[in-house]
């Protein structure tokens, strides 16, 4: 490493001066202190950075064949590039591994906890090169999904983390900036997860006191459901009345359920009409996730609190309640129930509440979007203006962009479907990450759209790394979307009893919650399967078990089904 200052003034005369001829190769682990802005404004600079260096996912797929006997399928094939991020040691590491031959899927669902041999890796090569101090602060900041300055200083209980920063941005250890003013950061994952795992066994350090403290920091940035997070995981969730109904807000807006459902339940049980917010938050929250049952009967109590507290009740408040049963009955897929409900509420947005005017836009053009009349629902969009930040109302947004995708996509305008979408995903996910209810949402639509432009390489990309994410939270359109398009590749890839287990499994979940629009759109895919395996008599038995669903004539006479 130089750090002799005589030697860049030497580099950075020789670059001032240069020849025409001369060309000038300089590799190095860090960002050299050279001035090289000039140089760049005149093309004369060629920069190639750790991520230019990343496999893809063809050189992902061409490694492992050259370097392993039996090949792997796309599927695995991308989850190994999304667990390394295209870290060419990791691969080369992962490859190493006998599971990777006998049992590839324990290794894929381990890796991104960290293998022994990649932690070791990491260990030998990466972190006890480093200095005490900056060694100290990887580890006491591990725990957090994202970083900057501010929140390292109040962690750690020290005053030099933006130098710090900087020295492990400038070293190259697998830093990642997660905006482009260079303010907040992540670790590489498998990174991450080696550096937690030195954490939680250092008995020296109270993990929960970090929770704590981060806990606070966040609450003091007014970032809500950061704070919540890290408080749950501190056991001292926040009780305070105007920071918990801030925080459930925050946790909806973001779309984190689990995180919301999980906190209300440490929250004291109240009657007090003023939090009935966070009371609705969390019927909002059964519904997506589907347990429609408890989402009613919660509604049901809420409804009465109403009646007899009416003089406390904001308008907003009122509007709220009524959007999210109108929420709860569209994805229990009673879409003229839940249109009976919102259709009146559009004449009341904007209400001054953006959240709300966004529920009552979307639900109401998502039951347009069922019923097939999609200019009625860009024109229901058009009442809610855009955000000004991608992070205002994240999880409306996602869902508008939802509604949007499928509009065009009914439209046969697939170039504006597939941009909607995905620039609405990479937002989102900038801030989520892959596991999250955004990609939930919007990877489906993206994966149908690759599938029919024979992309399927992109299809392995979306959906890979957020199946069970799909399964827990995609709405019914994303489900059936998913499984039909893995099932039509699992058959390019001669792999029909593939596809059958893929479209079975989506099955028992609309099943399970009581979709029947899915369930004929899976049952006719089923078909299509067993029609391409010409088995007549699977087929028949197939075509036998629709007796079995009770077609909803609101419904199904709209939903076009192409079984050859």
């Amino acid at each position: 490493m130089i750090n002799d200052a005589g030697v860049y003034e030497a580099l950075g005369y020789l670059l001032k001066h240069a020849p025409a001829a001369l060309h000038l190769i300089i590799g190095s682990r860090f960002h050299p202190s050279l001035s090289l802005s000039l140089l760049q404004a005149q093309d004369q600079l060629v920069e190639i950075y750790d991520r230019d260096l990343q496999f893809t996912l063809e050189e992902t797929r061409n490694y492992f064949s050259q370097t392993i006997d039996i090949p792997l399928s796309n599927q695995h094939v991308q989850r190994l590039l999304s667990a390394t991020e295209g870290w060419i040691a990791g691969m080369k590491i992962a490859s190493l591994s006998p599971e990777l031959l006998n049992d590839p899927e324990h290794l894929l669902r381990n890796i991104r906890g960290g293998t022994r041999a990649i932690a070791r890796y990491l260990k030998e090569v990466v972190l006890d090169p480093l200095p005490q101090e900056v060694f100290d602060f990887l580890v006491k900041t591990s725990f957090l999904n994202r970083l900057n300055a501010g929140l390292c200083n109040g962690v750690t209980e020290r005053d030099d983390s933006e130098a710090i920063l900087a020295w492990i941005e400038r070293h190259n250890l697998f830093l990642s900036a997660l905006d482009e003013q260079g303010c907040w950061f992540r670790y590489h994952p498998l990174l991450q997860e080696t550096l937690r795992t030195i954490l939680q066994q250092n008995n020296d350090i109270n993990l929960k006191h970090l929770h704590e403290l981060a806990s606070h920091w966040f609450v003091e940035q007014r970032l809500w459901s950061e704070a919540v997070r890290h408080a749950l995981a501190a056991g001292k969730p926040i009780h305070n009345p105007g920071q918990d109904g801030a925080g459930a807000q925050s946790l909806a807006e973001e779309g984190d359920i689990d995180t919301l459902v999980s906190w209300m339940h440490h929250l004291p049980a109240s009657t007090d009409p003023s939090r009935i917010d966070l009371q609705i938050n969390l019927a909002w929250a059964l519904a997506h996730y589907f347990r429609f049952d408890e989402s009613r009967q919660l509604l049901d109590n809420l409804d009465q609190m109403v009646v007899n507290h009416r003089d406390d009740i904001t308008p907003n408040a009122w509007l709220k309640l009524r959007v999210v049963r109108a929420i709860c009955e569209a994805f229990a897929e009673k879409i003229p129930e839940s249109l009976a409900i919102v259709e009146p509420l559009l004449a009341k947005v904007p209400c001054g509440d953006t959240w709300v005017d966004g529920l009552i836009c979307n639900i109401l053009s998502y039951c347009h979007v069922v019923n097939q009349r999609y200019s009625d629902a860009l024109e229901v969009q058009r009442h809610m203006p855009c955000p000004e930040s991608p992070l205002d109302n994240l999880f409306v947004s996602v869902y508008r962009a939802f509604i949007i995708t499928q509009c065009h996509l009914g439209q046969g305008d697939l170039e504006n479907a597939w941009g909607h979408a995905e620039n609405a995903l990479r937002q989102a996910e900038r801030y989520t990450g892959p596991q999250s209810t955004s990609g939930a949402t919007l990877a489906p639509l993206l994966a149908e759209m690759a599938y029919e432009r024979m992309n399927l390489d992109s299809l392995n990309t979306l959906l890979a790394d957020r199946l069970e994410f799909i399964d827990r939270f995609g709405p019914p359109d994303a489900l059936s979307r998913c499984y039909t398009y893995l099932a039509r590749q699992a058959l390019n890839d001669d792999m029909p009893h593939e596809a059958e287990r893929l479209l079975e499994h989506a099955q028992r979940l609309a099943v399970s919650r009581g979709w029947q629009r899915p369930q004929a759109l899976l049952l006719a895919e089923q078909a299509r399967v067993r029609l391409q395996r010409a088995n007549i008599q699977a087929r028949s038995c197939c075509i036998g078990n629709s007796n079995n669903w009770r077609p909803v004539p609101q419904l199904m006479p709209k939903t076009p089904v192409n079984a050859q």
